[in-house]
C-alpha cells in the first residue's frame, strides 16, 4: 500500500506543483481553437518536433507567458497575460519553437 502511494506521488507531483505555481496554458494547433491540443505547465525550452512552428491559437488560464520564435526562449518574443487567444498573431503564428512562464498566477 506503502508503495503504491509512493508511486503515485511521484508521478502526480510535478503536475500538482505546476497548478499549485500558478502557470497553464493548452496550446492549438490552429486558429480559433481549432486542431490538436497540448495542455502545458511548466515553461518548455525548445518544443517537441510535433508543435515545432504549429501554434496558431492558446488560452491561457494562469500565468505571464513569453512565446520565443526559436528554441532556448530565442528570437522575437511576445509577452501574453491569462486570456483566450484565437489568434497569436502574424508575428508568431507556426513560429513558436519555445515558450516560458515568467509570473506565475491567475
Amino acid at each position: 500500500m506503502l508503495k503504491a502511494a509512493l508511486i503515485l506521488a511521484l508521478f502526480t507531483a510535478p503536475a500538482a506543483q505546476a497548478q499549485r505555481a500558478g502557470c497553464e496554458l493548452t496550446v492549438y494547433e490552429h486558429t480559433n481553437y481549432r486542431g490538436e491540443t497540448w495542455r502545458v505547465l511548466e515553461s518548455t525550452p525548445a518544443v517537441e518536433e510535433r508543435w515545432n512552428d504549429r501554434i496558431s491559437s492558446l488560452i491561457i488560464t494562469a500565468g505571464t507567458w513569453e512565446f520565443f520564435e526559436h528554441a532556448e526562449y530565442g528570437g522575437h518574443k511576445v509577452t501574453l497575460r491569462p486570456g483566450r487567444y484565437s489568434w497569436i498573431g502574424e508575428r508568431l503564428e507556426d513560429e513558436v519553437s519555445s515558450f516560458r512562464c515568467i509570473r506565475p498566477g491567475r
